[in-house]
């Protein structure tokens, strides 16, 4: 039975270009004769053998046409309309944030797009502007200039909090400090605070306790101010210059690029959010499908969906239930985790408290509180994914002369480059895959290497293997060339 091309019950159907050109050799036969030379070497061959390109092209542009309206076979720009149609999008490429502690003059206005930068060259550019000393805090060092009186009470407010220590007989400035700093850090979740003498000076240190959200001050109580000696800062949010992964472990972005009169010195004590490439197409279809239930509550699935659909910033999102009666991974009993990268802890929590099953209780070291319609306090739990430092160290040795005189800075960047592009949260490090990055190198004739991992961009592993790294969901893997080690001999 003759094969029938185009739409058909099950689907669309096309020759390929052999079955065209058989068409076109027998309907010429047809028209000329039996006898005319339709061999590929022929006239009327060569002939047909370019009328079958051009209808090979229009049958697989059709071909195209019909794929593109299905989202599971649909590519580009087709799926993004596919998609768009159950109200989902792409995600764009997203940009590494940094929580930058600015130390300088109190006042001092860093303005937006202040950049700064890391060593290896890669620019931050500040999101808006942002007062050293202002409304918010990230470190600052408070001094008490009075006197110690038993019985007397000594107060000091932070986020709008109120904290009271009562004098004692035989208390001093540093134990009253110490006192007070006991209370605000058994009740501030955002504050660590502590009291200590530095240069002869007693005094009470507040500090962003993640270094990525900041604190406020109340109007100080008579004796407190701000001890001027010892250096304090504010908190900026910067965004890297490029979007894509870009690693920025703790204290790797330190340079200003841009200097202000006012800003000496800059550190990021937390480690960056790693940016995101644009969403690739499989991604984005498996998102689709798990947005067509999306539209509900209470669900994993709508957690995740909505998270990532209509909070800001946001780049990665798991979601996590725990449905037995005992404690699973570490995670409690009857209980949900979200692991989210991206966007601001307050909008996260109000989207979770807007999303999430009643009278389950949510899991994670991020705590952000809001309130309800209601007005009462609710307390969100999350977890932002805990970065695994992956070191490696090994030998290579060349068998050309094009083998490159930088070849052992050459391959870091290679395995540091491969790390950003392949590996987002939860994914595991593959031990062979790295072989692939190394011989991007030139004139490589033996390579010997071991990886391993640890908590600290700085501080290397106990030991390395030649087996894979585990990752879980919670965790994400980050390379740096600073931790990637080879010997040429």
């Amino acid at each position: 039975m003759a094969t029938t091309y185009g739409l058909t019950s099950t689907g669309f159907v096309y020759p390929s270009l052999q079955d065209i050109v058989s068409q076109l050799e027998t309907e010429t036969q047809a028209t000329f004769g039996a006898n005319i030379d339709v061999s590929s070497t022929s006239v009327a061959g060569q002939f047909i053998g370019n009328l079958a390109n051009k209808f090979t092209q229009l049958w697989e542009l059709l071909a195209a046409v019909y794929a593109s309206v299905d989202p599971d076979t649909a590519t580009g720009i087709a799926l993004d309309g596919c998609c768009a149609r159950v109200g989902v999008y792409r995600l764009a490429a997203t940009s590494t944030i940094v929580y930058e502690f600015l130390y300088g003059a109190q006042g001092t206005v860093i303005p937006v797009n202040h950049l700064i930068a890391q060593s290896n060259g890669t620019q931050f550019a500040l999101e808006s502007a942002t007062t050293i000393g202002g409304s918010t805090w990230g470190d600052v060092s408070i001094e008490y200039t009075g006197s110690i009186v038993p019985a007397n009470q000594y107060s000091f407010i932070i986020n709008s909090h109120t904290y009271t220590y009562t004098a004692t007989s035989g208390d001093t400035i540093l134990s009253m400090l110490t006192g007070l700093a006991a209370l605000i850090q058994a009740g501030e979740t955002d504050v660590t605070a502590s009291a200590s003498t530095v240069n002869t000076v007693p005094s009470m240190r507040l500090l962003s306790t993640d270094g990525i959200i900041s604190f406020t001050l109340g109007t100080f109580y008579t004796g407190f101010a701000i001890n001027t000696n010892i250096a304090y800062a504010s908190i900026g949010e910067y965004a890297a210059s490029v979007t894509g992964p870009t690693a920025a472990p703790s204290g790797s972005v330190t340079t200003i690029f841009q200097p202000v009169t006012g800003l000496s010195e800059i550190t990021n004590i937390a480690s960056g959010e790693t940016g995101t490439n644009i969403e690739s197409d499989d991604a984005l279809r498996v998102r689709r499908r798990k947005a067509l239930a999306g539209s509900a509550y209470a669900t994993n699935e709508a957690l995740q969906t909505r998270l990532l659909q209509e909070v800001s910033g946001v780049s990665y999102c798991q979601v996590i239930s725990n449905r037995t009666s005992g404690v699973v991974n570490g995670q409690p009993a009857n209980s949900f985790w979200v692991i989210i990268e991206g966007g601001d802890p307050t909008a996260i929590a109000e989207k979770i408290w807007q999303l999430m099953p009643a009278g389950i209780p949510s899991y994670g070291g991020t705590s952000v509180t809001i309130y309800d319609s209601n007005g009462d306090a609710q307390v969100i739990n999350f977890d932002r994914p805990t970065n695994v430092y992956i070191w490696v160290n090994g030998t290579v040795s060349a068998y050309t002369s094009s083998f490159p005189a930088d070849s052992v800075s050459i391959i870091a960047q290679n395995i540091v480059t491969f790390g950003q592009e392949n590996y987002s949260v939860g994914d595991s490090v593959i031990w062979q895959a790295l072989y692939a990055p190394i011989y991007q190198c030139p004139g490589i004739l033996t390579v010997a290497f071991t990886i391993g991992y640890s908590s600290s961009a700085t501080v290397p592993p106990v030991s390395y293997s030649d087996t894979n790294i585990t990752i879980t969901g919670a965790q994400l893997a980050q390379f740096a060339a600073a931790q990637i080690v080879f010997t040429v001999s």
